[in-house]
This record gives structure tokens, C-alpha cells and sequence, in this order.
């Protein structure tokens, strides 16, 4: 959302309504969007909404873009009584959440447009009708220009072995510890030594931590703090990995892979969601079946293995991140849909 304010053409004026500030506050100050904040006192706090409907009012824009069931809900009676278009734009996953489906059902009832980042999520959904559109997220070229000059020959296999690295919030859904038992795996079967660099944090952190001394694989995982910019971890390590358990979570199109491709790292993911939507088998990673470490052990053994490979699937993924999620792309599927729908035009 904030890449996307950051970026809308000229022409397009551009307010941001939000039920809280989050770490982006700042960066939409720089850029000179519009903040409106309104914190809720409670979850089901009645006055953000009258807030939003009072600038709807008054402003009258042509197109209300909700990225929350919540803003979603809040923004639909305005939206209906001004004849406002509005796009949903809440499903980021590939799977239905565990909780507050119903609601969020009846709140997207009042979108004009759902959007998704995945086919995966629409299908979750059961969304298949002419109102749902797939446009998948964007890297921000601002961050891939921190990578210039640094990339040529990344790829290539250190004597003192190959690093995997997995950028995730330690959660049940964000399968870390598949990955621990695919590092123990490896580590039983000798060859090349392998390291893990485990990027994030959350509830799950110290279970995690105590499953991995557990698997006396205290000296083979390290340990990041989760921050904004991840790049420059990524740029220290020569696979990616994005692992997540079903039933619990599912991604749509997730950020974490386009970092690794544009980093030119080979990715190695879970085989559900909007993964394969991103990720062509053999062509820019491997996909493997969730919970399987042993196929995750086989897909990391084989890049091991293989240097040229390995070089070749990196190139393919900073070639695809620049023409596939590209910012351009994805600014002008949205503007696209703006134009659309406020001149009143057929879908």
C-alpha cells in the first residue's frame, strides 16, 4: 500500500486513512501523502469510522481503496450512500483465516472490486466472478539500487560451505522448524557444510530456539533480529527459503520470495498458496511438498551441487523480479483499475 501511494502518477491525489500509525508513518511523510490517523481505543471502537465517512464526505475521491477487512466494513456504507467505487484489496494469503471469516465475508459484499495478490487467495475465497482481479506485489527499485555492483558472481560456492536463509515472523503457520529438520538431515548425510540464518521474530521465537538446540544445531543456525531491510542479509547468503505449515498459513505473494529472486538467489519453497504462482520448478527455485524435510534436504543437497545451476536460476530471478513484479507493473494494473472504475466503465 505504501509503495503503491508513493508512486501513483501525478494526476492522482493521494490520502491515506489509517486506524493506527505502524512503521510506514514516516516514510509516507517523506513522500508528502496525506496521513490521516485514528487510533481506536477498543478493536470494535465505533469513531474511526465516523472519522473515515466525514472525509469521505467531504473529499469525495473518485476510486477508496481498503487493504483491511475492517477499512473495508468502515468504508462500505459511504462508499454505497456517495456511489464511491470500492476495492477490497484485504485477501494477502493463500488460504482462508482461521477466525472472523463470516464478517469479513459480509464487509466484502460492499466492494465494487476485490483485489488479491494471488490467484490462491481468490480461490480460497471462492472469488471467481468478473469482480476479482489478481495484481501481485512489486519490489521496491529504491531497495534493488542498493544492490548494484554486488551481485555478479554471489552465486558461487565458498570453500567454507553454503548459507540458506529463511525471512519470516516466527509463527505455528511459518514452518521453521521443516527447515531445522532439513538442516539436520544434511548435516547427517556429510558433503558440503550448510549454515541457516533465521531472519525475524514473534511468539514462536524461544520454541524455536529451544527446537534447535534440541537438534544440536545451536552452531549451524544464526540468529537475526526481523527489521525492515533485510537485502543486505540476503546478499550473505546463496539460497532462500520460505517454508510454511498447512493448515496453519499460506502465503499469497509474498514479499520474502521477490527479496530472495532480486537478491539472485535460488528459492526453495513450500509447494501451496501463491508460491507456485511465483515460482517456476527448475526454472527459478524448487517447490516441495510442506512438512516434507527430506524433499527440502534433496532440493538444498542438489543446488549444492550444482554451482552453474545455481548462477543460473539467480540470473533468472533478477531478470524476473524487473520484468514479472515490476513497481511499474504493478502501479499501472492499479492506476488501470482506478481509471476504470471512476470514469463508471464496464469491468
Amino acid at each position: 500500500m505504501v509503495l503503491l501511494a508513493r508512486n501513483l502518477p501525478a494526476e492522482w491525489d493521494c490520502g491515506v486513512y489509517s486506524l493506527g500509525g505502524g512503521p510506514y508513518a514516516g516514510v509516507l511523510a517523506e513522500h508528502s501523502v496525506r496521513l490521516h490517523v485514528h487510533e481506536r481505543s477498543w478493536r470494535f471502537d465505533p469513531r474511526p469510522g465516523l472519522g473515515l465517512w466525514r472525509i469521505v464526505a467531504r473529499w469525495r475521491p473518485d476510486v477508496v481503496h481498503s487493504w483491511g477487512w475492517m477499512s473495508t466494513l468502515l468504508s462500505g456504507p459511504a462508499c454505497r450512500l456517495l456511489r464511491i467505487p470500492l476495492i477490497d484489496g484485504s485477501i494477502r494469503d493463500g488460504m482462508l483465516p482461521h477466525r472472523l471469516v463470516r464478517v469479513t465475508r459480509s464487509a466484502r459484499m460492499a466492494a465494487t472490486v476485490v483485489v488479491a495478490n494471488s490467484s490462491a487467495g481468490l480461490t480460497a475465497w471462492g472469488i471467481s466472478n468478473r469482480r476479482a482481479r489478481v495484481i501481485y506485489n512489486a519490489l521496491d527499485p529504491a531497495r534493488l539500487s542498493a544492490l548494484d555492483g554486488l551481485l555478479p558472481g554471489r552465486t558461487s560456492s565458498p570453500p567454507e560451505g553454503l548459507t540458506a536463509v529463511m525471512v519470516a515472523r516466527m509463527v505455528l503457520g511459518k514452518d521453521f522448524r521443516t527447515v531445522c529438520d532439513a538442516a539436520h538431515i544434511l548435516r547427517g548425510r556429510g558433503g558440503v557444510p550448510w549454515s541457516f540464518i533465521f531472519v525475524g521474530d514473534g511468539p514462536d521465537r524461544n520454541a524455536l530456539q529451544r527446537y534447535v538446540g534440541a537438534l544440536d544445531l545451536a552452531g549451524t543456525v544464526q540468529w537475526v533480529e526481523a527489521g525492515l531491510e533485510p537485502l543486505t542479509v540476503l546478499l550473505a547468503s546463496n539460497v532462500g527459503i520460505l517454508a510454511t505449515a498447512p493448515g496453519l498459513h499460506a502465503e499469497g505473494c509474498a514479499n520474502a520470495l521477490l527479496e530472495y529472486m532480486a537478491c539472485g538467489l535460488p528459492v526453495v519453497c513450500t509447494d501451496d498458496g501463491g508460491n507456485p504462482e511465483v515460482v517456476e520448478q527448475g526454472v527459478n527455485g524448487y517447490l516441495v511438498p510442506a512438512r516434507d524435510a527430506v524433499a527440502m534436504a534433496d532440493a538444498l543437497a542438489g543446488l549444492a551441487a550444482d554451482g552453474p545451476l545455481r548462477r543460473r536460476i539467480g540470473a533468472a530471478n533478477i531478470e524476473a523480479v524487473s520484468r514479472r513484479f515490476s513497481l511499474d507493473r504493478m502501479v499501472g494494473e492499479y492506476t488501470t483499475l482506478y481509471e476504470t472504475l471512476a470514469k463508471g466503465q464496464a469491468l
